[in-house]
This record gives structure tokens, C-alpha cells and sequence, in this order.
């Protein structure tokens, strides 16, 4: 494909990485003529010099020849008018980045006619990380899917849980009715992509695929009822931590904001009804202290400083806080941080890719952080009707795979079905396949008339 990347920040250079590996020809767009520069250099890409929303700057990147425009730059007005260029010179795919939720909001805004017809929004995908992080306490991992209506749940058995010490066929049977799939485990620090067999054992860390409905269920085979949580404190002098906060009310007992810059903290107090605005540093061992933040079950540091967000979550773990969540869109030392004590991190820039990847098929998401380091990617293509796969039963097509590829869910005319061996493919199925990462271009290749119809 070709592919019309705006924007060489961060993300946008990631997602060239990213999708430089699978062949396709990519032109990044950048203001920025050093930052092009170097770009070009180290990433050997065609850059062009200028900004996205100039029809010339897009003529000179190849607007008129290219397949899909992805328009990541932190410019929101940007973005939106370089894809609504790219529609009238009839680029058939055209992804916005959305970093605030304001203009989606506004009344009589109509994406289609802007000519988006993939947005992601950035504060929202972050909103929703996180409450589900602090929805069900414990989760190793967490994604959502096809619009938030396949999840992917990450957790570690323990000897409460009546999955401890099943095989999988005896986990299916006390599932009943609710659909579910065991597409991975992570046992002593290597991944095994389970027969029916695989008995679920005590330290293990398991990844299952549901449907949203089968969620309630899910949660009772791990004995993790519903339990409201009684304080939440998040801190930042953000947009990001103010949408938290209010996330965080509909959850939560009681939730406090830690704000260290008074206008931010004012504004931030005339919005929220039910969340109580502090001013104050959260890099403040004396202050964390007054707000009782070894109290509370989450502490969530979202603020404009990076590191501080680091530094308050350590210091909010060793006042005795039971779980605290950082965001950091710098994705190194994430593990040594894990390790350290820090329950999550959650990256926007990660999470804004992931969304981003998730639009375009036959591409592997695989930034969640437990998969990549456990040789795993999540692959989703569109079964067309020439493909192989069309009308064999699922037992058959894993004849075919590599060992190491399961197919976790199947999305048919808008219906979501977990799999089982005697499932047949149909055309126009949407697949969700998790594989080791060695079997990715193998699992591109049976679908790779897919990819090129798209």
C-alpha cells in the first residue's frame, strides 16, 4: 500500500517504523525541516517538508496515488483538514488523530463529510485504559477490540480462583452459555499458545478472548466479584487528568485531584461535581501524606511532566497505596519500572498507535507490553472470498497454520463468535489471531490478498 504518514513526532515516526516492516511504501509529512532531515536519514523513508493541511505539501508526498493517509501530528485542526484533503483527491482510507475530545463533541460535527473515516481519540482511549484498570484490580493486561465489543483480559491464576488446576476443556464447561477463549499463557517467563488440554496452574498468567457479554461470567471465574472501590486519587495539571478524575467518579466512592497549577486546579474544580480539587505538588512526600494517600486503592499520576508522574507513583507506593498507575508516553524501562513496583503504565502514544494499527487489517498489534515481551503479536484480517480459508472448519485451517497461531474470535455480519475446531470460515469474516511473533509473515501471506483488497 501506500501510505501518507502526517507528522514525524513521536507516534508518527513509530507508526512508519512500524509499518515499514511489512512492505509498504510510506511518504512522512513534516514541518519541521530538521526534524524531516533526520527523520529521512535514520529511518531511510521519503520525507516531505511542510505541513499536512497544504494541498501542495500532500501533492508532493503522493497524495493522488496513495492508498490511506494517517494524520498523527498534535494538531487536531491538522489532522482533520489533511484528511479532508485527502478525501477530495480520493485517498480511500483516511485516519485522524484526535487528542481532544472538544471538537467531536461539538453539536452538528460530522466526521464523514470532514472526511475522516477512521478517528482515534487519544484522551478517550486513555480514559477507558485506565477505568478498566481500576474497574477489575489485578489485570496483567487489557485491550479492547472491534469497537470495545471483544476484550482482551490479562491475569494471573491464584488458588482461590475455580480455574486454578483445570484443563481449558473443563474451564469451557464452567463457562456455560458465555463464550470465551484461552489464547495464551505465560508460564516462568515463556508464552504457550494452549491445546484444550493445558491445565491452568497456580503463577500462571493467562490471556482470554470474550465478548463483552461474557465479561460478568469471566469475572467469576477468576472470584472477582464487582466491588465498588472507595477512593481513587489521580494528579496532574492536565485535560488527561480532569477526564480521568470524572471517569473515576462513576467508579469510585470518593475521588480526589491533585493539581499543582492554580488556575488548572480552579477550572478543573468549576467542571467536576463529584471530585474534590486539591492544590498541591504530588512529587510531595508531605503532601501525599495530607491527602491520605496510603488510603485510597488507586493512585493514578497523569500529569504534563512524564518523569514526575514516575517519581509521585513511587513515592505513593512506599506511603503504603495499594495500586498506582502511571502515564508515560517514553516506553523504555517500562519493565524495570513494573518491577520496581509500579502496577501499570500506561503509554498514549502506544495506546493512540494501537487504535491506529487496529483500523488497518492484517496488521499486528503488538505494543501491548506482556505479548511483545512474551513473543507474541495479535494479528486481524478480512477473509476474502478467493482465500483458501473459505469454508474449512477451523481443526483443518490449524493443519495449515504454523504451531503457535490460534484464531480467537471470528466477527461475521456484525456478530462476534469465539471459535471453536468445527468453526468454518467464511467469506468476509474478520479474524483475530494471536501467533508467535516468527509466524507473522507466514500468517500474512494466507492473507495477504486480504490486505491488498482493503
Amino acid at each position: 500500500m501506500n501510505i501518507v504518514i502526517v507528522g514525524a513526532g513521536v507516534l508518527g515516526v513509530g507508526l512508519t517504523e512500524y509499518l515499514g516492516r511489512f512492505g509498504h511504501e510510506i511518504t512522512l509529512v513534516e514541518r519541521d525541516a530538521d526534524i524531516a532531515s533526520a527523520t529521512e536519514s535514520r529511518l531511510d523513508v521519503m520525507t516531505v517538508v511542510g505541513s499536512g493541511s497544504n494541498p501542495s505539501t500532500l501533492e508532493q508526498a503522493g497524495i493522488r496515488s496513495a492508498d490511506m493517509i494517517i494524520a498523527a501530528t498534535p494538531n487536531d485542526d491538522v489532522n482533520l483538514l489533511a484528511c479532508h484533503f485527502a478525501m477530495q483527491y480520493g485517498v480511500e482510507k483516511r485516519i485522524a488523530r484526535v487528542v481532544s475530545g472538544g471538537i467531536l463533541n461539538a453539536p452538528g460535527i460530522d466526521l464523514d463529510a470532514l472526511g475522516v473515516t477512521h478517528v482515534v481519540e487519544t484522551e478517550k482511549e486513555i480514559v477507558k485504559a485506565a477505568k478498566s484498570l481500576v474497574e477489575l484490580p489485578g489485570l496483567t493486561e487489557t485491550a479492547d477490540f472491534l469497537g470495545g465489543n471483544v476484550f482482551l483480559r490479562g491475569y494471573r491464576v491464584d488458588g482461590n480462583m475455580p480455574i486454578s488446576g483445570r484443563n481449558l476443556f473443563e474451564i469451557r464447561k464452567l463457562a456455560g452459555d458465555a463464550e470465551m477463549l484461552v489464547v495464551a499463557i505465560i508460564r516462568d517467563g515463556s508464552s504457550v499458545i494452549p491445546s484444550g488440554a493445558e491445565m491452568l496452574l497456580n503463577g500462571d498468567e493467562f490471556l482470554t478472548i470474550l465478548p463483552r457479554e461474557s465479561y460478568p461470567v469471566y469475572r467469576t471465574l477468576i472470584n472477582r466479584p464487582v466491588r465498588k472501590i472507595k477512593k481513587v486519587i489521580v494528579s496532574g495539571d492536565t485535560a488527561m487528568a480532569v477526564n480521568i478524575s470524572e471517569a473515576m467518579a462513576e467508579t469510585a466512592d470518593r475521588v480526589l485531584l491533585l493539581d499543582a497549577d492554580r488556575e488548572h486546579a480552579e477550572a478543573a474544580a468549576a467542571r467536576l461535581d463529584k471530585v474534590e480539587v486539591l492544590l498541591g505538588d504530588a512529587t510531595d512526600t508531605n503532601f501525599l501524606q495530607e491527602v491520605n494517600v496510603a488510603g485510597c486503592d488507586f493512585y493514578i499520576a497523569a500529569g504534563k511532566d512524564m518523569e514526575d508522574n514516575i517519581m509521585s507513583c513511587f513515592l505513593a507506593k512506599a506511603e503504603g497505596t495499594c495500586r498506582v498507575i502511571a502515564l508515560r508516553d517514553d516506553n523504555r524501562h517500562f519493565d524495570r519500572f513494573l518491577a520496581l513496583g509500579i502496577d501499570h503504565v500506561i503509554s498514549p502514544r502506544l495506546v493512540t498507535m494501537q487504535r491506529i494499527i487496529e483500523s488497518i487489517q492484517i496488521a499486528p498489534i503488538d505494543s501491548l507490553l506482556k505479548l511483545k515481551n512474551a513473543g507474541l503479536s495479535i494479528v486481524r484480517a478480512i477473509v476474502s472470498k478467493r482465500n483458501s480459508a473459505v469454508g474449512k472448519p477451523l481443526y483443518k485451517l490449524y493443519n495449515i497454520f504454523k504451531k503457535g497461531t490460534i484464531v480467537g474470535a471470528v466477527v461475521r455480519d456484525k456478530a462476534i463468535i469465539i471459535p471453536k475446531g468445527g468453526t468454518e470460515i467464511a467469506a468476509g469474516d474478520e479474524l483475530i489471531i494471536i501467533c508467535y511473533e516468527q509466524n507473522i509473515p507466514f500468517v500474512n501471506r494466507i492473507f495477504k490478498a486480504d490486505f491488498d483488497e482493503s
